[in-house]
């Protein structure tokens, strides 16, 4: 619709007999087309230039992109290769952790093993102090005979 612009100052005879003709009889709006087909070749005339437009944005990009439509370029491959190498590198850390604790659980489990020969170690300890004392009691009991011996060389000597 079309909006006329009237100039704000008026007279006020004119406003009153304006005032009067509008209550008593009221213009229709006016149309924008005179025909409906004219907004129909409107509408079709924008979706058209809409479709030529994305058209024309592709073709320009086509262009820029040297014959393809793909959006990515050098950097987008050396990023590919990178993430490709993260990947490869990220299953070998991988095998390294499954290494690392299959080596645990084994050390694990010999953990029995270290509480045996930590209960042999003390029995020994135990024996050899056994053994020591007897040892001990052998030194004495050599002490005395070799008393006995001196005794007995005296006796013979005289």
């Amino acid at each position: 619709m079309s909006v006329q612009q009237e100039p704000m100052r008026m007279n006020q005879s004119t406003a009153s007999e304006k005032k009067e003709n509008t209550e008593t009889h009221e213009e229709p709006p006016k149309l924008e087309f005179a025909r409906s087909s004219e907004s129909l070749e409107a509408f079709g005339a924008a979706l058209g230039g809409a479709v030529l437009g994305v058209l024309a944005t592709l073709l320009i990009l086509a262009i820029i992109n040297n014959g393809t439509l793909r959006f990515t370029g050098a950097g987008g491959e050396s990023l590919r290769a990178s993430i490709t190498r993260i990947d490869e590198n990220l299953g070998a850390v991988s095998h390294n952790m499954d290494v690392i604790g299959s080596r645990l659980e084994s050390i694990e489990g010999e953990g029995g093993a270290l509480n045996q020969v930590q209960t042999s170690l003390s029995a020994l300890d135990a024996s050899l102090t056994a053994l020591d004392e007897q040892v001990s009691s052998q030194g004495v009991a050599m002490a005395e005979l070799e008393v006995t011996r001196r005794n007995f060389d005296t006796f013979t000597a005289a």
